[in-house]
């Protein structure tokens, strides 16, 4: 029993290391996107339904709202654009709205190298020197038609994940739970 129940403790413990990207944003290549605009709110739904708030990457190139497109490819972003990203839907800059929305849109387009004027990055960032993200996965998403011809506009999308200590911390109360349950079934 003892040896069963240690089978039991290795083997979840193995599982936390591949546990990460369970919740690892799963939007990929080949796969396709429907795009909805709502003012300067976007919204990116994945096959499965699933929705993602979305910031524009590139400031001369659309989408068209309703529009199915495939994407081409996914990849990473500069830091600073994730910190804003991230510290945005976190809402430390504040309530939501549009004018905030335009604000970050357009601090995201300077950091990328879209647009020229600093005023809404240099507002947003301020002293700021580590932009490290934690607790996120935030790429960008390249869109294309189906016979990837024609390149739409790319979107910064991300989701929340799960931070290690945090599954390690769940993964623990549940050895404690189990534990407990079996000393109360021996009695």
């Amino acid at each position: 029993m003892k040896s069963c129940l240690k089978l039991l403790v290795a083997s979840f413990l193995v599982s936390l290391l591949f546990t990460g990207g369970a919740w690892a944003l799963p939007i990929d290549q080949g796969h396709t996107v429907t795009m909805y605009g709502y003012g300067d709110h976007y919204k990116m739904v994945y096959e499965d339904g699933t929705a993602y708030n979305t910031f524009c990457v590139e400031d001369e190139k659309i989408f068209y709202s309703g529009s199915t497109y495939y994407v081409e490819s996914v990849v990473g972003t500069n830091d600073d654009v994730e910190w804003l990203y991230a510290s945005y839907w976190e809402g430390d800059f504040g309530t939501h709205d549009a004018n905030l929305e335009e604000t970050v849109q357009n601090a995201i387009w300077y950091a990328l190298g879209q647009i020229a004027e600093a005023t809404d990055y240099d507002s947003l960032v301020g002293e700021t020197e580590d932009f490290t993200v934690y607790g996120w996965d935030i790429k960008v998403v390249n869109l294309s038609d189906k016979n990837l011809e024609k390149d739409y506009q790319s979107q910064l999308t991300g989701v929340r994940v799960p931070e290690p200590a945090t599954l390690f911390l769940l993964g623990t109360g549940l050895l404690g739970l189990v534990g407990l349950s079996r000393r109360k079934f021996k009695k």
